[in-house]
């Protein structure tokens, strides 16, 4: 390509990994200018940079500053100068630098400038709120500093008791100080949700630079954390009043009733063995580092034309959640047909054991006229490679173990299954530390505000924020799946279930989805800060019964809009709360409580001399009538509480 332009070449529209991407040395190395690098190696090395992969561990005024401390400053972390034009490259402004191995207070031969592009990266990236664990240490002797990049944590008996932020995220999380909040991180190694509640008044600073943040809670076990563990923080205010008993804002707190979630517009593509690409039963694992190249993991079954004899338990994988493919290597189904026309397979659940770097399939058999019902599980090192199936449950009576759905945690298998035996459906739930075999009896679990004339038909399960979510089919009581929706139900105890109100997904009028909902499965992705949902569904036009998998988003805590009265208001809700709209308020005094950034609420008043609010400030031009209804406008945008009011 020497002499040629860029600009000449042809444009292509894909690469294979195999493929060749030119790229220009601009070193000083003799040889070609031009070299060619595979798809493949250039991702893994963009990957795994040092843009992407280290934080920015100090902030420096000038060069002089940064020249001077490289005795704070660790080998390939990332330095940020806010003048570097005595750096020759700069002509003014900002830059960062990579530190090198090197020590000869030269910044040219200590450190590497980095280029427009990798800035970008690092400006927009998630780096800021991830940090490896550093040290966990007993708090008889505590904790007095934290490197940059890194998180420690104190400890008592089994307990965490106190976290200690390094100087950057201290600096970031400044706005949380002293206010009462819940502290989330994700555990990227163990692949775990800990949270935890801190106290307005557990907040500390240590040798000036260092936030120490104690917890009293017991939901943080230093058993589940190691050194040099990457961890993910999240960090949500909770209350700033205690005028009001509505306190309860950790993120473990989804209320069943304000689950909400649009149907899919249309369906995905889920490639099958038997080439319909007709699935159900999806049932999806995320991984926020890929695992075996992949970010999403489904088990499903084909279903074509209603055929039980093609549901076998099936394997795909997605790097966005929506383009699916079957991995390389990996031939489908993972287990053929039983021998049988009365015998198959059904109800697929994937679960990943980080313990054991694995993932497990389980599925049921099933035996028609009603004679059986089994439970199989297989599992796989790569996702391509699996173990024959075991059976881990036997005997059982046909129906009596409909639609079994797993999740992993702590060193346990969970399962909760429906038993269709029973009027109306049961939940039924049983245990076991290996997934192979020593499972309890599965018992009763107690369900309230089970929906009246409903049945249960169908579920999977998802276990975050120290919930257990339940994605239950129902369907009319007694009728085997007639009138299908999707309802979201959660247990803390994993004894008790709550029911929600009403469904979150039914029937898409006209849509691919219009004839019958079938299961569905949620993960909580945090990179997306979303919880995703896939779903099975059958369309039933004239032409066509097909059954295909839609992707949706569900939102938590999404309630509606309410009418509430009194004088605390609450700014928790991006969706707003109406207080006295039937009758005007005529208070002249408000207090809010719970702010949340994009919190709002709306009053109805009519008051003879103006009202104010309790530590809010109102926006300037805003004109109050006495005497008069008007609505009075209150809002948090994260830093002050503002209000103004509009005549009606």
């Amino acid at each position: 390509m020497a002499g040629r332009k860029l600009s000449d070449l042809t444009t292509t529209e894909s690469l294979s990994n195999d493929d060749l991407v030119y790229v220009v040395d601009i070193s000083a190395a003799a040889g070609s200018k031009s070299k060619g690098i595979t798809k493949a190696n250039l991702a893994a090395q963009m990957g795994t940079s040092v843009a992407s992969t280290e934080p920015v561990e100090n902030e420096y005024a000038d060069i002089t500053a940064l020249l001077a401390d490289q005795g704070n400053q660790t080998t390939s972390f990332l330095q940020y100068v806010v003048d570097a034009s005595d750096d020759p490259n700069i002509v003014s402004g900002e830059a960062y630098y990579e530190k090198l191995a090197t020590s000869t207070t030269t910044l040219a031969d200590d450190y590497r400038l980095l280029s427009d592009t990798e800035v970008t990266v690092v400006k927009d990236s998630n780096s800021y709120r991830v940090f490896r664990i550093e040290a966990i240490q007993d708090e008889g002797t505590p904790l007095t500093s934290v490197s940059g990049g890194k998180v420690s944590f104190e400890y008592s008996g089994a307990n965490v008791t106190a976290i200690l932020f390094n100087k950057r995220y201290t600096d970031a999380i400044a706005e949380f100080y002293g206010k009462d909040v819940s502290i989330r991180f994700h555990n990227r190694a163990a692949n775990k949700y800990e949270t935890e509640a801190v106290a307005s008044t557990a907040w500390t600073t240590v040798n000036t630079d260092y936030y120490r943040a104690e917890v009293t809670g017991t939901n943080i076990q230093i058993a589940d954390l190691s050194v040099n563990n990457r961890c993910e923080f999240f960090i949500v205010e909770a209350s700033t009043s205690s005028t009001s008993s509505n306190t309860d804002y950790i993120p473990q707190g989804v209320d069943v009733n304000c689950v909400t979630a649009r149907n899919a517009l249309t369906f995905l593509t889920t490639p099958t063995s038997d080439g319909s690409d007709e699935a159900i039963h999806p049932s999806v694992v995320y991984f926020e580092t890929a695992w075996n190249s992949y970010h999403y993991w489904m088990a499903m079954t084909p279903y074509p034309n209603s055929d039980d004899q093609e549901e076998n338990p099936e394997i795909l994988a997605s790097n966005d959640g929506q383009t699916w493919v079957v991995p390389a290597g990996l031939t489908n189904p993972i287990q053929a047909t039983p021998v049988g026309s009365t015998k198959h397979y059904s109800d697929t659940c994937l679960v990943y054991n980080p313990d054991l770097d694995k993932l497990f399939c389980f599925y049921r058999y099933s035996e028609t006229p009603a004679v059986e019902d089994r439970v199989y599980v297989q599992s796989s090192s790569d996702g391509v490679t699996w173990s024959s199936q075991t059976a881990i449950f036997t005997g059982y009576a046909f129906a009596e173990l409909l639609s079994p759905s797993f999740y992993y945690e702590n060193g346990t298998y969970t399962m909760i299954v429906i038993d269709y035996t029973a009027t109306p459906n049961e939940l039924n739930i049983a245990t076991s530390t290996v997934a192979e075999s020593g499972w309890s009896t599965p018992s009763a679990m107690t369900l309230t505000n089970l929906p009246s004339g409903r049945d249960l038909w169908q579920l999977q399960i998802s276990r975050f924020f120290n919930e257990t979510h339940i994605f239950a089919v129902m369907c009319d009581l007694n009728t085997a799946g007639t009138n299908t929706t999707l309802h979201f139900a959660k247990t803390i105890d994993n004894d008790n279930v709550t029911f929600a109100d009403t469904s979150f997904i039914g029937d898409g009028s006209g849509n691919w989805d219009d004839y019958l909902i079938y299961t569905g499965s949620g993960v909580y992705n945090p990179t997306k800060a979303a919880y995703e949902f896939w779903y099975s569904a059958r369309e039933g036009s004239a032409t066509t019964t097909a059954w295909q998998t839609g992707y949706t988003i569900l939102k938590l805590n999404d309630c509606p809009l309410v009418e509430d009265t009194g004088t605390n208001i609450d700014l928790s809700s991006s969706n707003g709360t109406y207080y006295n709209m039937s009758s005007a308020n005529t208070a002249t005094t408000y207090t809010t409580f719970a702010e949340r950034t994009g919190g709002w609420a709306v009053v109805r008043i009519n008051a003879a001399s103006e009202p104010t609010v309790t530590g809010a400030t109102k926006i300037a031009g805003s004109t109050f009538a006495s005497s008069t209804d008007m609505h009075l406008f209150i809002q948090y945008f994260g830093t002050t509480v503002q209000y103004f009011f509009a005549e009606l």
